[in-house]
């Protein structure tokens, strides 16, 4: 495997007899870019060797996501098909649970009440002891 260098990277060799280049994706701070593979999600984590290769065991890869894969913080839960089936069950038993309390209220409506008012009672001072 051989080492590639741009032309603006070898003029400076000349000028300057090394060549210090950072690795893909890392930033200098200690810290470099990561994307899951999955999601596309970029993140910006510790990039110490030993840091580097947990996250690879995690699943996620060094440097930014590739441009086919796009990160949807916040998708929709309607389209996913069991989540909108379970929230139409959700609705349809509470419309079901207001027609019957709906039945119920009209059947009692022309009842009388079924409770008792409490006898007014007298304000009186009871002994302390």
């Amino acid at each position: 495997m051989s080492i590639t260098i741009t032309g603006a990277e070898k003029a400076r060799l000349k000028a300057t007899n090394f060549l210090v280049s950072p690795l893909a994706g890392s930033t200098g701070s200690g810290q470099a870019l990561y994307h899951n593979p999955v999601t596309g999600q970029e993140l910006q984590l510790p990039g110490a060797p030993d840091d580097v290769a947990w996250y690879i065991r995690k699943g996620f890869r060094p440097g930014p996501a590739p441009a086919d894969l796009v990160f949807n913080p916040d998708p929709d839960p309607m389209d996913d098909p069991k989540y909108r089936n379970k929230q139409l069950r959700t609705i349809n038993g509470d419309v079901d649970i207001i027609q019957r309390l709906e039945q119920r209220l009209a059947a009692l409506e022309g009842s009388k009440p079924t409770y008792k008012p409490e006898p007014d009672t007298t304000d009186e001072q009871l002994p302390l002891f």
